[in-house]
């Protein structure tokens, strides 16, 4: 339901684990289209509209991992394309093998329209590195986006990796959350 102050997971819900992504310099998607909730009418149909995503999973490093860098577009969830809603990088550590990852965003609606505004925030876990905030610095602001029941775009979460080697992460599942 997608009434105002309704707690609901949003499908689609999943019953096996994601593809793994063989990370390189270029942003590439985290999750394919499938496991994505796209837009659709009710999605961001009034300022203060929250959702809450969880994706979680593990990863593994090579010997020179460089930095880890995750990307939050607003788009049609192939590499870089849409609006960028947030990004964070940090310094990986190397040669790690199946180690836990966690990203908890929350992504809430400022103006709705074809000239909306999204401001998202979180955190981004990764074992045996640390936990950082999302976005890492600066102050929390509305990054303008077509958010018109037209629009059918994803919130496509997207990772790269500075190194020279191929780093894998391998995404065990995700939920998505209506949080009013």
């Amino acid at each position: 339901m997608d009434g105002p102050w309704y707690n609901e997971g949003m499908p689609p819900f999943q019953a096996s684990t994601a593809p793994q992504v063989t990370m390189t310099s270029s942003n590439q998607p985290l999750f394919p289209n499938s496991w994505l909730q796209p837009n659709r009418p009710g999605f961001f149909d009034y300022v203060g509209k929250t959702i809450y995503y969880k994706a979680w999973g593990v990863s593994t490093t090579g010997a020179t991992p460089g930095n880890f860098n995750l990307f939050v577009y607003w788009g049609n969830n192939t590499a870089s394309n849409g609006t960028q809603l947030g990004s964070n990088a940090f310094t990986w550590v190397a040669s790690l093998t199946n180690v836990c990852w966690s990203i908890d965003l929350y992504i809430r609606a400022r103006a709705i329209g074809v000239n909306g505004q999204l401001v998202i925030y979180g955190t981004l876990f990764l074992g045996q590195t640390g936990l950082w905030m999302f976005p890492f610095s600066g102050t929390i602001t509305g990054v303008v986006c077509d958010l018109s029941r037209a629009n059918s775009n994803f919130i496509s979460p997207q990772v790269n990796r500075s190194g020279t080697t191929a780093e894998t992460i391998t995404p065990w599942d995700m939920y998505w959350q209506q949080l009013n």
